[in-house]
């Protein structure tokens, strides 16, 4: 069974999450790896943060193409942050996705499942697309 380590988490972070449902907590995967993995995505589904021609209009989720660069970012605070707020209850080193097993494969992932959205000219506003919307057909 995982143990966290350490506290990581403000009180403040957690009265945050119970009040709001959720907490931004940052540091928690290093900045290298975060460009590594962003660069390795957008490669994968051949899309450029300069070029807006090259953005889709809403949501993009591409499963089968970007599992494997997001593994870098299960670091072990990423993992310990939610054992803070929920218990050790989730899969650690993996996350479930429902679209999987729909699909007839195995739902559980060692990356995460990476949502693409860009910015659109109006409101800014946290983008509360249903990440299912957004699926694009497997490349398998």
């Amino acid at each position: 069974m995982h143990q966290s380590k350490s506290t990581m988490l403000t009180s403040e972070q957690r009265e945050q999450f119970i009040r709001d449902g959720y907490v931004a907590v940052s540091g928690l995967i290093p900045t290298d790896v975060v460009e590594t993995t962003r660069e390795a995505i957008l490669w994968a589904v051949n899309l450029s943060l300069t070029d807006p021609a090259t953005w889709p209009a809403g949501a993009v989720g591409v499963l089968d193409k970007v599992i494997e660069p997001t593994k870098p970012c299960r670091t072990a605070a990423m993992e310990d942050a939610p054992s803070e707020l929920i218990g050790d209850i989730q899969w650690h080193g993996q996350c479930i996705s429902s679209i999987m097993e729909n699909q007839g494969k195995s739902p559980y992932l060692e990356g995460f499942i990476a949502v693409l959205t860009f910015p659109r000219p109006g409101e800014k506003r946290f983008g509360a697309e249903n990440h299912q919307a957004g699926i694009l057909p497997s490349s398998n």
